[in-house]
């Protein structure tokens, strides 16, 4: 089984945006919707290190899947790999797959 980090890796960036979106085809796309998830391709979410506010506003999770991430983070430390944010409650694999070149894992805890 292919790791979560080379299926997304072997996309194009527009194939990331339409699987994320859950879109067939470039023309059901919001160019809005593109260019907001351009940006985070170029500059991806912090996930470990950004407020619950920022990461709702991102409009790459829902107020549960933050909830329960920050939740995981308090009780374990930074998510680490994809690997263990699929094991996060309101997150599996399949969308982890499709939200993984959008963010990024950096920590700043002291290992």
């Amino acid at each position: 089984m292919q790791s979560v980090v080379l299926i997304a890796q072997e996309r194009t960036e527009l194939q990331n945006i339409l699987a994320f979106l859950g879109a067939d085809s470039e023309e059901e796309l919001d160019s809005y919707e593109v260019e907001r998830l351009e940006n985070y391709l170029s500059r991806p979410l912090q996930i470990n290190c950004s407020s619950p506010v920022r990461l709702i506003s991102s409009g790459l999770m829902t107020q549960y899947q933050v909830a329960s991430l920050k939740d995981y983070i308090s009780r374990n430390g930074d998510v680490l790999s994809l690997s263990e944010l699929a094991a996060v409650d309101g997150f599996d694999r399949d969308f982890v797959n499709k939200l993984a070149p959008f963010i990024s894992l950096l920590s700043y805890a002291k290992p």
